[in-house]
């Protein structure tokens, strides 16, 4: 019963910790190459290209990339 007490305990729930992103202007913007099959076409910004491909934009901020939306 304790497992499911420390699952279920809503005492003990995390607080989530509000994080300041980086403003995206002061970054590069990078073309990419993707399929059209790729799962993640629908949520961001893309130009079909001959074929199946299609090109996507991405920005490295902190690191990361971060795809155009």
């Amino acid at each position: 019963m304790s497992f499911l007490k420390n699952l279920f305990d809503s005492s003990k729930k995390e607080k989530k910790i509000a994080v300041e992103l980086p403003d995206k202007k002061n970054f590069k913007v990078f073309p990419r190459v993707k399929n059209q099959e790729w799962k993640g076409l629908s949520t961001i910004y893309h130009i079909p290209m001959g074929g199946d491909l299609v090109l996507v934009f991405v920005q490295d901020i902190d690191d990361r990339i971060v795809y155009v939306t």
